[in-house]
């Protein structure tokens, strides 16, 4: 992949990881950074600032980026399936 498809793929997964976790938690004000450095994206709590989240997007497939976030999310939440 040249550097515009791989920018490309990184900001299409950045708003669909995004778009999926303000679905999934609309009660929560998630806030989300694009990292330019290397090509991550930071995930808050707005009242949390002191607990963020690191996720690498471009190697894996969205929907697996996705998935790891949502866990991500849950554990910083403290939201478990019982």
């Amino acid at each position: 992949m040249n550097t515009r498809e791989t920018e490309n793929t990184i900001e299409r997964q950045f708003v669909s990881v995004a778009d999926a976790l303000s679905e999934r938690f609309p009660d929560l004000d998630l806030r989300f950074t694009l990292l330019d450095s290397a090509c991550m994206l930071r995930l808050n709590l707005a009242d949390d600032i002191l607990e963020s989240v690191k996720i690498e997007l471009g190697k894996n497939n969205v929907n697996q980026i996705i998935e790891s976030a949502i866990l991500s999310v849950r554990r910083i939440t403290k939201q478990f399936d019982a």
